[in-house]
């Protein structure tokens, strides 16, 4: 079993908050009135002013959507009709937040672009027209008379929604620009990063087109995970910075956590194009080049990256991964051989060694690799999980079962260690011991058509077909196109002697591509 190479790295966001004076915020009150149709009221949060959505105004960031229809209902829901966008977080205090920290705290959070269920007393953040302001809203009151007026006046306008608001930045600071990005600098340098996403948005709040707080607080979002938002960071400042190389490097980075291969590689690219011995770029290219199963550019890319620092050990590591993903062992082995000289104790290297080995047949040289791994790893579920295959390939089925054993006993829902397990006893002929591991199998796996398909064929290789027959059809019911469990279902069904049932399920597996099937139709079912 080849595991995931990609390492994944977790972050955890600590709240600080930047030693400034806070600045005394007004809180503003609105009113959303239910008005249909164009008269439909809208409140712009920026002017602090009520509009109608036929004003040519483009503020018109909270909008109430009843219309007649929806008459007598009040729906208690805001909407809208630019790119502000809402959160609520839970245990919002409106009174005591602070809103320097709101920036901090919606980071990964999922944005809305309407709120319903609306009542006293909820607080919800709002994200301003798609820009680094703030708005803290409390809904102090919902006014619903449950009534419609007449056809003449329109609909139902006594019903309202009252709010509170308070807004970061919210205009009123003048601060020092030099003074504060000299302080979010020291920050990110002293790898307080959200503190310093909160100094660099007060910085482009007053001057907006200071691009080295753009980079900056892109570099720092991109700590903080916040990929998205440094992606459109580095967006705003990189035409002022056409010869940055680390700029399109880091850039590429958060297109890579974002998971737009095609936008990371065009990174490293341009990343490679403004300074060619930029090491990272060849190894960051190499690696999204081998997410997309590109393994010839992606082993060229590792080998330009060797040829800059030859002494590093993750190149030859990665193009070891990349070829073997593109079956040429014998040549992983020797990058493999090289990751382990340059970094002794780095298991991954022994782990995919062992793997290469593996796919020669060479078991032997497999086994003492994953006993490598598992020695610097002894939680290494995979490991004793191929260690296991590579002793049952040797015949030493007590052997793979202790080391199944313990995959199961590291991970309880390995499904492979199950049924690989059963396989190893009933080749051991301890087929009462293949039996019990099947059911546990099945016990814990009920709606997984594979458990039922492979203890199907354990029945039939003890000529047990009536017993087999329904565990066929359980693989079946769980997975209808499985084609192969169709096939030996058809087998089944010949040896209980019911050929119409048999040619029913052979013309089935055909349908859904099992050529093996055509042949035995022809036999079992003549034409």
């Amino acid at each position: 079993m080849l595991r995931n190479s990609i390492l994944t790295f977790l972050f955890s966001a600590f709240l600080f908050t930047v030693a400034t004076a806070q600045t005394e915020v007004k809180v503003l009150k609105g009113t959303i009135w239910n008005m249909q149709g164009p008269n439909a009221s809208a409140w712009d949060l920026k002017a602090d002013k009520s509009l109608t959505i036929k004003d040519a105004d483009t503020g018109k960031d909270l909008v109430n959507d009843t219309e007649k229809e929806d008459l007598p209902a009040f729906k208690k829901e805001f909407k809208s009709l630019n790119e502000t966008q809402f959160v609520k977080l839970p245990k919002l205090d409106f009174d005591k937040q602070s809103l320097d920290e709101l920036p901090v705290l919606v980071i990964g959070k999922k944005w809305k672009t309407s709120l319903t269920k609306l009542k006293p007393n909820d607080v919800y953040v709002v994200r301003l027209r798609g820009e680094q302001v703030y708005v803290l809203i409390k809904i102090t009151k919902v006014a619903d008379d449950k009534k419609s007026l007449d056809q003449i006046t329109g609909g139902n306008n006594l019903d309202y929604i009252e709010f509170d608001y308070k807004k970061y930045p919210s205009g009123e600071e003048n601060i020092d620009v030099v003074a504060e990005y000299a302080a979010a600098k020291q920050l990110y340098d002293q790898k307080k990063y959200a503190s310093a996403v909160l100094g660099f948005d007060k910085v482009l709040e007053a001057k907006p087109n200071h691009w080295e707080a753009y980079y900056y607080r892109a570099l720092s979002k991109n700590e903080m995970g916040d990929y998205e938002g440094a992606v459109n960071d580095f967006n705003s400042c990189q035409p002022q910075f056409p010869n940055r190389c680390e700029l399109f490097l880091n850039r590429g980075i958060a297109h890579s956590k974002l998971g737009a291969r095609d936008a990371a590689i065009a990174d490293y690219t341009a990343t490679i194009k403004c300074d060619s011995t930029i090491y990272e770029a060849y190894t960051n290219r190499a690696n999204e080049y081998y997410l997309l199963s590109n393994y010839p550019s992606s082993i060229a890319d590792y080998t330009k990256a060797i040829d800059l620092r030859p002494a590093q050990f993750d190149a030859y590591y990665g193009r070891g991964l990349a070829k073997n993903e593109y079956g040429k062992y014998e040549s992983a082995i020797l990058d493999f051989n090289k990751t382990v000289e340059l970094f002794p104790n780095y298991n991954y290297g022994y782990f995919y060694r062992g793997f290469a080995y593996s796919n020669l047949d060479k078991y032997k040289e497999a086994i003492s690799d994953y006993t490598k791994t598992i020695k610097l790893d002894p939680k290494d579920k995979s490991a004793y999980f191929n260690r296991a295959t590579a002793y049952a390939e040797l015949r030493d089925y007590n052997a793979a079962i202790a080391d199944y054993d313990t995959t199961l006993s590291l991970d309880p829902d390995f499904l492979d260690a199950y049924l690989d397990k059963a396989h190893a006893q009933y080749v051991n002929l301890n087929f009462d011991g293949a039996k019990a591991v099947y059911d546990v199998a099945a016990k814990k796996f009920p709606n997984n058509g594979i458990v039922f398909f492979n203890r199907g064929l354990y029945f039939r290789e003890l000529n047990n077909e009536k017993a087999a027959l329904p565990e066929f059809n359980k693989a079946i019911e769980l997975n209808p196109r499985d084609a192969e469990a169709f096939h030996y279902r058809a087998l089944t069904k010949d040896e209980l002697k019911d050929e119409a049932g048999a040619c029913a399920d052979l013309t089935k597996a055909i349908e859904l591509g099992f050529k093996d099937s055509e042949g035995l139709k022809n036999k079992i079912c003549g034409k």
